[in-house]
């Protein structure tokens, strides 16, 4: 592993030299064990190193940013002088006020396990093996495909304000999607396993599961258009409320892209749903120390009984209003600026269970899968993946060639009820379902 805290030293002496009046290394190695399941056979079983770094350096409010795969520092300091050339044809940005300045978080991540540092390729063959055998069981028809991956960061973070820190990042994920024909009739279900360590992942008839569950897609029909009551299941009801966390982001906010623009303190919701994002939370998936800044990341509270409290911010749109970065100044790679970006996302439960729910619907629909992705106007549009005809209380049969259209704030004020149950991932969260009342679907029936 090499020496980051000298790397970042050569570049700031490097980028000193031509009057920079503030700059950011940022530098990353990651390591990705991978098997890939493809019509039932093991594909590209394989281990990925790679490393590389990015540069962010500010001179007269005019800026840049390079990046580079490996560090080479040979190869480190061509690129900074494309750096100074790319600052130099740049205009200031008037909005830019500073880098942040050190602070230290309440919150620390654990360190990754050793079991999780230890897994081999031909432990994760092994499993996809048996996932296959499971799915086949079900029925000698069911095709699988998926994946099983194990991804381990280290990074760091160095600007010249003071800025220090060097932590890792581990995610583990099975996903899964079983595909049965039957004639023209075709049956498929998805679903996933995630978490920061390799126990997180209960493997345990995963494989059976997604089977059995895409059987009960054959047979779909078509629906008549109508508005109905719909409950969304966690996976659909989890779409709902991050699609509310990534539309409020300073960032979409400041550039009048987000359909809560202006709207801050606002009512916008029923009174009993408040969503907060929390990166504190132990051995939750995507909690964090820090960001990519190097930014203490805080609990931000998004909707409080319905009203629209506050709102995720980095260090360049805190400075911009004039408050403080929450944290939230995220980086996909090191060849990525930092982008907002939401944590762990929990909703208040409320005290029915989903079928609970279920029982009180006459007709209506149970969506499995559909996007609540909202555009900046508000709208969504989305076809309906995978979901079931609801009639007397009961899960009739599925539905197919269907799509649910509405806006955002029609959810939010048609919500009727959450969830007491859900599904829990690590860390203790819990993603219940939602009812709402009076959705716009649009199907092909026509008799």
């Amino acid at each position: 592993m090499k020496n980051y805290k000298e790397i970042a030293g050569k570049i700031d002496k490097w980028l000193s030299r031509k009057k920079i009046d503030q700059s950011e290394v940022y530098i990353q190695e990651n390591r990705l064990i991978s098997v890939e399941i493809l019509g039932n056979e093991i594909k590209n079983l394989s281990i990925n190193n790679d490393s590389g770094l990015g540069i962010r350096a500010f001179r007269n409010k005019a800026s840049g940013f390079v990046s580079q795969m490996g560090l080479d520092l040979k190869a480190t300091e061509y690129i900074v002088k494309n750096l100074i050339d790319t600052i130099e044809y740049s205009d200031p940005d008037p909005d830019f006020h500073s880098l942040p300045l050190p602070s230290t978080s309440d919150f620390m991540n654990a360190e990754p396990d050793k079991k999780t540092l230890e897994i081999s390729t031909a432990h994760l063959a092994d499993i996809a093996s048996k996932l296959i055998e499971e799915a086949i069981q079900v029925d000698k028809e069911m095709s699988l495909r998926g994946s099983i991956r194990i991804s381990i960061k280290r990074n760091f973070i160095w600007n010249s304000l003071g800025i220090l820190q060097e932590f890792d990042t581990v995610f583990c994920l099975s996903y899964l999607s079983a595909t049965i024909k039957k004639g023209e009739d075709v049956g498929t279900y998805s679903d996933f396993i995630v978490g920061r360590k390799w126990s997180d992942l209960q493997f345990n008839n995963f494989g059976k599961d997604v089977s059995e569950i895409a059987l009960k897609y054959l047979g779909a029909r078509k629906i008549a258009t109508g508005n109905y009551p719909v409950i969304a299941s966690f996976d659909t009801a989890s779409t709902f409320a991050e699609s509310i966390a990534t539309a409020l982001n300073a960032e979409a906010l400041q550039r009048k892209r987000s359909p809560f623009t202006g709207r801050l303190e606002e009512k916008l919701a029923v009174p009993f749903l408040t969503i907060i994002d929390n990166p504190n939370i132990p051995d939750a998936i995507r909690s964090h120390s820090y960001d990519g800044e190097g930014v203490p990341c805080k609990p931000v509270v998004l909707l409080e009984n319905g009203c629209f409290k506050e709102i995720l911010h980095n260090s360049y749109t805190a400075k911009k209003a004039e408050t403080k970065s929450n944290g939230r100044g995220m980086r996909q790679s090191y060849g990525a600026r930092p982008e907002i970006t939401y944590t762990n996302i929990v909703v208040s439960p409320g005290d029915k269970t989903e079928a609970e729910l279920i029982k009180q619907i006459d007709k209506g629909i149970y969506l499995t899968s559909a996007a609540f992705q909202p555009n900046s106007n508000g709208d969504i549009s989305s076809a309906i993946d995978l979901g079931y005809w609801i009639e007397n209380g009961e899960l009739k049969y599925p539905i197919k060639n269907a799509m649910l259209g509405t806006t955002i704030f029609n959810l939010m004020k048609n919500l009727v009820a959450i969830s007491s149950d859900g599904r829990e991932f690590p860390g203790g969260i819990v993603y219940p379902s939602m009812m709402f009342e009076n959705v716009m679907i649009s199907g092909e029936k026509t008799d």
